[in-house]
């Protein structure tokens, strides 16, 4: 994954707000270009991790908590494979008693896991033995960056949805011509940010000016 600094980000986006540092300062750049990753790695996920569950399984215990680190999970390991997605709905569905299966009453081993919100899931069957590893895979919050050499594992296509937001936001503060050149980058993170998103059916807030309000291009 490419390695971009946040030296190179703030001139990236400067270059979108023609150089101008006295109406946009650098905390300013550097706040948007902060909020604009973490917009773009909710959408992506292109910042991930894997966390063991502390103290391993436990007997017959069906949730857990999701690592802090993580605060999208996407991935559960037991014991080294991976285990079918499912939901509240589909695993009560197929197993009506669910909640109180384990693995040595159904004689199954454990095969799938259920995401309660962000900060817990569950395991179907439960771990009638306990002591087995369980990992957790996620998206993580990144780590702001403050300094210009600060680094950040940036894939190259991400990195005009970062400089299309980061200058959107900063030209809010804007009207007439330069709010609307604002308007239109914000219409191409949409375009960019669709294409990369990992989410299904995901919908990001749109809106539109009226034609004599927008930037000539």
């Amino acid at each position: 994954m490419p390695l971009v600094t946040l030296g190179s980000l703030i001139g990236r986006v400067y270059t979108r707000l023609d150089n101008n540092g006295l109406l946009y300062p650098r905390p300013e750049i550097v706040n948007a270009i902060n909020e604009a990753v973490q917009v773009v790695n909710l959408s992506t996920g292109f910042i991930q991790g894997t966390f063991q569950i502390p103290g391993w399984s436990q007997v017959n215990r069906v949730w857990y908590d999701t690592p802090a680190q993580i605060i999208i999970p996407l991935r559960v390991t037991f014991e080294g494979m991976y285990l079918q997605p499912t939901t509240l709905w589909q695993l009560g569905a197929s197993y009506p008693n669910w909640t109180a299966d384990t693995t040595s009453s159904v004689g199954l081993p454990v095969s799938y896991w259920v995401p309660c919100g962000l900060t817990k899931f569950g395991i179907y069957p439960a771990d009638s033995l306990g002591g087995c590893d369980i990992r957790v895979t996620g998206v993580m919050e990144p780590v702001p960056l403050v300094a210009d050499t600060d680094i950040l594992n940036l894939p190259n296509e991400y990195a005009s949805a970062v400089d299309f937001l980061a200058a959107h936001t900063l030209m809010l503060k804007e009207s007439s011509t330069i709010f609307a050149h604002g308007s239109t980058d914000y219409q191409k993170y949409l375009s960019v940010n669709k294409k990369m998103t990992i989410w299904k059916g995901l919908t990001q807030p749109r809106y539109f000016l009226p034609e004599a309000q927008q930037a000539k291009t």
